[in-house]
């Protein structure tokens, strides 16, 4: 997941919807961030749709964060067990 700069007015919305704690606010500049080695890239932020700006969004993944997204994310179905 990434934040926007140019879009984000750092309104700290997003940061409670993290089961990581992955989004986090610089304290020297109070940019909102989010450290992408915490983040397991599960779309909590994203799908919560709190960011009045649309700042927050998903880049094209490689395949590791590809498969750390299907096993993070409780909504989708494993595709060969079926379950959630």
């Amino acid at each position: 997941m990434k934040i926007d700069q140019d879009k984000c007015i750092a309104c700290l919305e997003c940061i409670d919807y993290c089961p990581m704690e992955a989004i986090k606010e610089n304290e020297e500049n109070g940019e909102v961030f989010i450290d992408e080695d915490e983040c397991v890239e599960c779309g909590c932020c994203l799908k919560a749709e709190v960011c009045p700006c649309d700042a927050i969004w998903q880049p094209q993944l490689d395949w590791r964060r590809r498969l750390r997204a299907e096993f993070s994310d409780a909504s989708v179905p494993h595709p060969l067990t079926g379950i959630r």
